[in-house]
């Protein structure tokens, strides 16, 4: 949906990394090799396409922002991994299969080392992302038990 190129720009990812002399990078995975990975307790997917890069990395930090969102009612942790499938249309694509469905068989597969939630003025930090969504329900004043995923 959107540039990522623009959206490091835009969001001021290149302007940080420039403190790190080139240590620490953002990279665009759109253009990836994909790695097809096999979902070990399926809600919908029995194997999900992975960029390979995630796949071999060192360490995966997930850095969302914490919002509320029309399909899944709360965007965070988990539902930022959704933005590691490969098609440009993911949520036509996956909506009949129920995008929480496909969060929670994601979030089977991939396991970032750490989660850092831009919560506005506060960050949620934590390596479990399923307790740092927990958490950040309660800086939207959501109920984490009607977020299904």
């Amino acid at each position: 949906m959107h540039n990522p190129e623009e959206q490091f720009r835009r969001l001021g990812v290149n302007a940080l990394l420039k403190r790190f002399n080139e240590r620490v990078k953002a990279v665009d995975l759109s253009d990836d090799e994909w790695v097809k990975v096999r979902v070990s307790n399926p809600h919908v997917l029995k194997e999900i396409d992975i960029p390979k890069t995630v796949l071999d990395s060192d360490v995966l930090v997930n850095v969302p922002k914490v919002g509320t969102h029309s399909t899944t009612r709360l965007t965070r942790a988990l539902k930022n991994l959704f933005g590691l499938l490969p098609q440009k249309n993911k949520f036509v694509e996956y909506h009949s299969l129920g995008i929480t469905n496909v969060i929670a068989d994601i979030a089977q597969v991939v396991k970032p080392d750490l989660n850092v939630v831009d919560a506005g003025s506060k960050a949620i930090v934590g390596v479990d992302t399923l307790a740092v969504n927990l958490v950040a329900c309660r800086f939207v004043n959501l109920d984490p038990l009607k977020v299904e995923h």
